[in-house]
């Protein structure tokens, strides 16, 4: 079974990057919390809540005297690691505490498409162990882990525009196995948070914010966004600096279809668009449909989606730098016109 290999960096790694930044608190009008210090640290680590989902509480101490806030989709606890030399954040076990008796199975293992997810995004170390068999509600599948619950939905709704691409996506999986590709929407975490404070009575109170801290907008942090590409390591990297906020895989421009060296802006987002070959005397190819595009050069190179390979590391496309379309669908949200994309070996 073919999965993404998870490019979370390790527990350790993740502290220890925390405690060399101070960073400004963030205030989330949506629920009326703030995210800060190592508890922000990790939210924006980690795709800036892609998966936790939004605060809902301020961080407080739990009865074990930890620190503990609660997130739309999961709990985040800190503890001391080394005799208190070493903080470190971690999910709760939400999905334990929550998961009705008759649904445990001690030899539960992840439904197919969910087992692409759950590998993709950290595998054992973010979501425990699977908890429950695969439960089908509809075309839909839910599944708890230790630390969030899943669901995959297998009919999922897609905008119109993006239906032929779509299409494209699901008969472009080849080979035996499952692909590493994965349709952004397709699988997601449910809002285990809030199950577990309603569970718990504990009060989602906005609060009015700190006067130090940033408000979020869709805007936040935009002088500070960077991408990097790494032709060597096929890696793309996106930082809002300091913090890296999204590491994976790539495939960048093969042999005489290098993909160029150097700094160039974003100039142009489109979310769907057909690429034929400049030179078809030379290379002939066509690749209809194709989603979230982040021009960099008006020569022609762009960051996209690729619904027709999982080869990502290997160095296969025609120039342009290839994600996995729920990469390539996040960096398209995430990034701006402007926002620097610097290429290097």
């Amino acid at each position: 079974m073919a999965a993404a290999a998870s490019l979370l960096p390790t527990s350790s790694a993740r502290a220890e990057r925390y405690n060399q930044f101070d960073l400004q608190p963030i205030y989330i009008s949506e629920t009326g919390h703030h995210l800060k210090g190592n508890f922000q640290s990790f939210w924006r680590q980690h795709r800036n809540g892609y998966l936790l989902g939004l605060p809902i509480t301020e961080v407080e101490h739990d009865n074990n005297g930890r620190k503990v806030q609660y997130f739309e989709n999961a709990r985040l606890e800190e503890y001391s690691e080394y005799e208190g030399t070493l903080l470190e954040v971690q999910l709760g076990m939400t999905g334990d505490e929550l998961i009705p008796q008759e649904e445990i199975n001690g030899f539960a293992k992840p439904f197919d498409d969910i087992t692409v997810f759950y590998e993709k995004y950290g595998g054992f170390e973010f979501f425990g162990y699977p908890l429950s068999i695969p439960l089908w509600r509809g075309t839909d599948v839910y599944q708890y882990m230790d630390n969030m619950q899943l669901v995959t939905h297998r009919d999922p709704e897609v905008p119109e525009y993006l239906v032929p691409s779509y299409k494209r996506f699901l008969t472009g999986r080849y080979g035996n196995g499952f692909s590493k590709l994965i349709w952004p929407g397709m699988t997601e975490a449910l809002p285990l948070g809030r199950k577990a404070v309603q569970e718990t009575d504990i009060n989602t109170k906005g609060i009015p914010p700190d006067p130090h801290a940033i408000i979020l907008t869709p805007n936040i942090m935009d002088n500070k966004k960077k991408i990097e590409v790494n032709l060597t390591k096929q890696t793309i990297i996106a930082y809002e600096d300091p913090l890296v906020v999204l590491e994976t895989t790539v495939s960048t421009g093969r042999d005489t279809f290098e993909t160029p060296i150097g700094t160039f802006p974003i100039i142009e987002k489109v979310p769907v668009m057909d690429y034929r070959s400049p030179f078809p005397q030379r290379y002939d190819y066509t690749a209809p449909e194709v989603p979230f595009n982040l021009r960099v050069r008006w020569e022609g190179e762009f960051i996209h989606g690729t619904y027709w390979h999982d080869s990502f590391g290997k160095r296969i496309s025609v120039g342009c730098i290839n994600l996995n379309n729920d990469d390539a669908f996040w960096m398209y949200q995430w990034a701006r016109r402007g926002t620097p994309v610097e290429i290097k070996r």
